[in-house]
Order: C-alpha cells, then structure tokens, then sequence
C-alpha cells in the first residue's frame, strides 16, 4: 500500500511539474492543443469470460461477469509541438468492477452459488500523440503501469499483488465550450502472467501456467475534460 501511495504521488508530481513548463512555454500561442486537459469519464470494461481463470477459482466461465462499470481519470500536459503533433505526458487511473448473480434456473439448481464479482484497478503514466487545435483534438497513447485484477466471491481474499500492465489505444476530445469537452476514450490493458499462490494454485496445463494467464482486457469510457 505505501509503494502504491509512492507512485500515485511520483506521477502526481511529474504531471504538476510538466504541466508548470507547458502553461509557461505556450501560454502566447492559441491554437495550441492544451496546454493541460483533466478527464473524467465513465468506463465500461469488458472482462470476458476467460476459461483459464474461471477454472483456477473452481468456477465455469459462464460465472464470470463479462462486462462492467467503473470510473476513468486522467491529468494530462501538452509540452512540446512539432509540425502538426502535439507530445503529451500525464497519468491516467481506472477503477472498475462487474457483478453476475445466478440466474433463476442457476440458483434453483444449486441455491449455493454465490455473486461473483471481477475487480480492475490500475494507474499508469501516458505518454500520447495529440493531432487538432483548440477546438478538440485526437489523440493516441500508451502507458505501462501495474493494475490489481480480482475474480472471486464476497468471500474470497482479495489478490493484492499488483500486475505489471501495459495499455494502449486512443479517443478525443470535442470543446463545445471553452473549457469543457465531450471525451471519449478506447483502450486495451494488457496485463501480465503472475505466478501461483496458496489459494490460487498454479494449473498443470493449458500453456503458461500461473494464477492469471496473460490477459487483454478492453476499456470504452466517455464523459468529459476540462482545460
């Protein structure tokens, strides 16, 4: 937990840092793409339903949630402009969940089965290429960060382990005012094979063997941005 307060608060600091240099450099020029942008958008992850980890958790696939809601935010500076590019830096956080309860017939067959619930949470820096002016702009990015991903019951002990997890993808940004935008956002997190643990054993087979294989999940958030 202190490790993870750490690096929220590095990439805090980094963000506040760029975005003092960005405001100073382009403050005289009005088409310039930023100089800062904060979103703030609905997320809706789609888990799947990954046989793998299902069966690592004594469940069948059809038990997993396959999508679910969250929240997305962002903080994001535009220092550097060349050409018709603009370089963006920033950090960007995902916190997110999906629920499925036994349907009637599921619970009238077995009346134990419980609620499961799947977990996605992750923070990384962005690194992005920015194309527009003052009105809107697009926009692709990448970063890589860790992410903690939990499957299980409300029973089940949470996985505090934190999974490196590279994402990648793009949106936009559409100012119908002067500072507020509609924004929308598609990215895919690719998070990494973590070894087993005691209550989630490694498989015998199935190709990489662990407690989470590699997994590619996808993220489709809109709302708004600020600047």
């Amino acid at each position: 937990m202190v490790d993870g307060c750490r690096r929220v608060a590095t990439y805090i600091l980094l963000t506040l840092a760029f975005s003092i240099v960005a405001l100073d450099a382009r403050a005289q020029d009005p088409m310039a793409v930023g100089p800062f942008a904060v979103d703030l958008r609905v997320a809706m992850p789609r888990f799947g339903q990954n046989e793998r980890v299902a069966a690592q958790r004594d469940l069948s696939a059809l038990q997993l949630p396959a999508w679910g809601l969250g929240l997305d935010v962002g903080a994001h500076v535009y220092p550097v402009k060349w050409k018709m590019v603009t370089f963006g830096v920033g950090v960007q956080a995902l916190i997110s969940e999906g629920t499925r309860s036994p349907t009637a017939e599921e619970a009238e067959n077995n009346p134990d089965l419980p609620v499961i619930r799947t977990t996605l949470n992750t923070i990384a820096p962005q690194f992005s290429l920015n194309f527009g002016g003052t009105s809107g702009w697009s926009y692709i990015s990448t970063g890589l960060g860790t992410s903690t991903f939990n499957v299980g019951s409300a029973e089940t002990d949470l996985d505090d382990r934190r999974f490196s997890t590279l994402n990648y993808g793009g949106g936009g940004k559409w100012f119908a005012k002067d500072h507020l935008a509609f924004s929308v956002d598609l990215r895919f997190y690719a998070i990494s094979p973590q070894g087993g643990t005691d209550k989630l054993p490694a498989l015998a087979s199935g190709g990489q063997a662990g407690a989470l294989p590699r997994l590619k999940l996808m993220v489709f958030s809109i709302g708004v941005s600020f600047k």
